[in-house]
C-alpha cells in the first residue's frame, strides 16, 4: 500500500515539476533600442535641435545642439512606447501589413485592438520593407478616476546611408485632471545636421 502511494506522489511530483513549453513574447518594435541609438546617432551627428511647444495657446521655442544626455531626455517621451511590447497587451493587437499609404508611396504595418489598452494602434510607415522604416504613428492614452492623459505621437524618420535618422517628430494631446482645467499642448522637435 504504501509502495502505491510513494509511486503515485513521485508521479505527480515528477508531472508538477515538468517544464511547460513558454510562449515566446513577439516584439513589435523595439523603441528602446530605437530611442537609444538614434539618442547616439544624433550626438555624433553634432545634429541640432528646434523645439517648439504651445500650451493652451503660449507658444515656447528653443535652438540648440544637445549633448547625449539631453538627446535622451529630449526623445525620452518616446519610450511610452515600448507598453505595446508588454506581453499583458500580446495577444490583444491585430496586425495588418502591406497596407499602402493613400498620402505617399509608403507601406503601413499597423497593430491595433478595440480593448481598452494604453496604445489602442501604432502605424509604421516604410518603403519596400519593414527595415526601412520612414514613419510612425501612434496614440498613447492614460486614465484613472483622477486624471485623463491622450497623447498623439508622430515620427518622421529620414535614410542616411545605410541607417535611419529621426528628422522630426511631433507629440499634441491633452491632459485633464479632475476639478481643473485641460490643458491642451503641442511638441514639435525638427531636427537639422
Amino acid at each position: 500500500m504504501y509502495k502505491k502511494i510513494i509511486f503515485v506522489s513521485c508521479c505527480v511530483l515528477i508531472t508538477a515539476c515538468t517544464q511547460q513549453p513558454t510562449k515566446e513574447t513577439q516584439v513589435i518594435l523595439n523603441i528602446d533600442s530605437l530611442v537609444s541609438s538614434q539618442s547616439l546617432l544624433l550626438k555624433s551627428l553634432n545634429a541640432e535641435l528646434q523645439k517648439q511647444l504651445v500650451m493652451n495657446g503660449a507658444k515656447e521655442e528653443k535652438k540648440y545642439r544637445p549633448d547625449s544626455l539631453a538627446w535622451r531626455t529630449e526623445l525620452d517621451i518616446l519610450r511610452q512606447l515600448t507598453i505595446i511590447n508588454k506581453p499583458i497587451y500580446q495577444d490583444l493587437y491585430t496586425q495588418e501589413d502591406n497596407q499602402l499609404d493613400s498620402e505617399s508611396n509608403l507601406k503601413i504595418r499597423s497593430y491595433s485592438t478595440t480593448q481598452d489598452v494604453p496604445v489602442p494602434v501604432i502605424k509604421f510607415y516604410y518603403r519596400n520593407s519593414f527595415e526601412n522604416l520612414r514613419r510612425i504613428t501612434s496614440t498613447y492614452i492614460e486614465k484613472n478616476s483622477l486624471y485623463k492623459s491622450e497623447r498623439h505621437f508622430d515620427l518622421e524618420f529620414l535614410e542616411e546611408g545605410q541607417s535611419i535618422r529621426l528628422e522630426k517628430f511631433k507629440v499634441t494631446g491633452f491632459q485633464k485632471m479632475i476639478l481643473s482645467d485641460s490643458v491642451v499642448y503641442s511638441l514639435q522637435l525638427s531636427i537639422f545636421r
